[in-house]
């Protein structure tokens, strides 16, 4: 029974692993992923427009979309990995923030090996999804979620990016 226990550990803990450098990945701001999603999903050209003022703001609009599409899948993507993390260390006697104490040599076994044998920045990803998780609290009611898709603009336009309304039970 044991094995399946630590067996059942590892699988989890490589999971999170992966989900951490994911996480580290969606948090950090990065311009040109932006830029380089805005390029991907920018339907226009400039010929589309009579004047290239409407088309620099059409795109500073669309840029700044992008952004907050980026923003907010990180922020549910800390939060559902900081559940995660919530769930598992509920099934451990460490209280308190078990993590950081799994880190600094708390317990035995493979779950504070794990937890030390982290890279620096895996760890400052849990830490994060774990402080977002238990800092922002996303209703189970329905929340915005921004994703990639086709709309109108105001101009009547079509554009890639839209706003709808799913339940924050969805795993992105």
């Amino acid at each position: 029974m044991v094995q399946e226990y630590e067996q059942l550990d590892r699988r989890t803990l490589a999971t999170l692993c992966d989900l951490f450098r994911q996480l580290g990945i969606a948090l950090l701001f990065n311009w040109a992923r932006v830029e380089q999603l805005g390029h991907e999903s920018f339907c226009f050209v400039r010929e589309d427009f009579e004047d290239e003022e409407e088309f620099d703001t059409e795109w500073d609009v669309h840029l700044e979309l992008v952004h907050q599409v980026l923003a907010w899948r990180g922020l549910k993507l800390a939060d559902h990995v900081g559940r995660l993390m919530k769930r598992y260390a509920d099934t451990h006697v460490e209280r308190g923030n078990p993590w950081v104490a799994w880190r600094q040599g708390a317990g035995r076994g493979i779950v504070s090996q794990f937890v030390r044998e982290l890279t620096q920045d895996d760890f400052i990803a849990a830490l994060a999804a774990r402080n977002i998780h238990l800092a922002v609290n996303f209703p189970d009611a329905k929340v915005p979620l921004t994703h990639l898709g086709h709309s109108t603009t105001q101009s009547g336009r079509k554009s890639f990016i839209t706003l709808e309304w799913v339940s924050s039970t969805c795993v992105l």
